[in-house]
């Protein structure tokens, strides 16, 4: 998988020119092979669907998302998987991938370029981490676990806080040690990176009766968004400010994440709170009816392609996202501004936010 593996270790993710371009054709032409030949079930698919090579990434054969909470579909034998995640959903089949070394290692340095080219990157410097999320040890398949965990790797850790803890009757918001943690990390003189699902951090931010005062280079790293608790919610401008205000960590030290267990690829918000699309994916928008291809601006069901992960056939995926392309942004990154609109259809998603929204009720 060269052009795979050469596109995967690119850095200035968000840099695009035509050779960059020819890269990722070429990658996703060697993916589309791969998966065709190792995979049974997705190169029948292609059959079906009449493709041959790709061409055009919009003529490109797409699978739902959903294909992946009720199949297990591998590219790879199972020996080879060294990471099995899955999304926390309380109910019905719940969103899954599986890690080939390779893969992983992709994922890996697509996330710290990502992360560098954010500022996020201090291999120097100690910090500590509250982490709205289930520790590792206890939730060994989560992938909200294993995403927030792997991000502190990018400093040196002093202490180190799971919000989300294992009881007898299962996990529960530990929110009376949360707070506790917080008013300590607040006293520490190494920064604090505060990493998860933002209606946690809004809950303890209601129950200070003080503002606190993170050490100077501290980050907030929200994701995963309110789902489960959107009576809740505020707008985004608001937050920021009230995370400005509570514990004095600017807005441009404050980012949200876009990610799906099924996708794996990293979405992380520039400093003008926008989403662009990294060089190593390619997002298009599809009417909801029709399923074709809408122009820059229109609004429509996400597809997200990338053709990193070599163990399952997800290299395009259509998702019940709703989303519209832009072009531009303040920051002066390249690439392209994904806006995200909600979510389409009538039922609610049980992935990883509802789950753990579900906890602070």
């Amino acid at each position: 998988m060269q052009a795979v593996d050469r596109l995967c270790r690119l850095d200035r993710p968000y840099d695009l020119d035509d050779e960059r371009e020819l890269l990722f054709h070429e990658a996703m032409q060697e993916a589309f092979a791969h998966h065709r030949r190792s995979c049974p079930e997705f190169g029948r698919f292609c059959e079906q669907q009449g493709f041959q090579r790709l061409e055009r990434l919009e003529d490109a054969p797409f699978v739902f998302v959903n294909v992946f909470k009720r199949y297990e579909l591998l590219s790879v034998d199972k020996s080879q998987v060294v990471l099995h995640v899955r999304s926390s959903g309380t109910s019905g089949q719940k969103s899954q991938t599986f890690f080939d070394q390779a893969s992983l290692d992709r994922a890996q340095a697509m996330l710290e370029a990502v992360f560098t080219d954010q500022g996020l990157v201090a291999s120097d410097e100690t910090t500590n981490s509250l982490l709205f999320s289930y520790d590792p040890a206890e939730a060994p398949d989560s992938g909200a676990a294993f995403s927030s965990s792997n991000w502190t790797r990018f400093t040196r850790q002093a202490e180190v806080f799971y919000a989300l803890r294992k009881g007898p009757d299962g996990f529960f918001f530990d929110e009376e040690g949360s707070l506790e943690a917080l008013v300590r990390l607040a006293q520490s003189s190494f920064p604090t990176r505060i990493v998860g699902f933002p209606s946690f951090l809004h809950r303890l931010m209601t129950r200070l009766h003080a503002p606190l005062r993170l050490a100077p280079g501290s980050w907030v790293l929200t994701g995963g968004g309110w789902k489960g608790q959107a009576e809740q919610a505020i707008p985004r401008e608001e937050f920021l400010q009230l995370v400005s205000r509570k514990l004095a960590v600017p807005p441009e030290r404050q980012r949200d994440n876009y990610g799906m267990v099924e996708h794996g690829a990293p979405y992380v918000e520039c400093p003008a709170h926008r989403f662009h699309v990294p060089v190593f994916c390619r997002a298009l928008i599809r009417h909801p009816v029709d399923l074709r291809p809408l122009a820059p601006g229109q609004p429509g069901l996400l597809q997200l392609c990338t053709p990193f992960l070599t163990s399952v056939p997800n290299l395009s995926l259509l998702t019940s996202d709703l989303a519209a392309l832009e072009e531009g942004c303040p920051c002066g990154r390249q690439a392209p501004v994904l806006r995200f609109l909600g979510r389409g259809g009538t039922r609610k998603h049980a992935g990883c936010a509802i789950a753990a929204a579900r906890l602070l009720e």
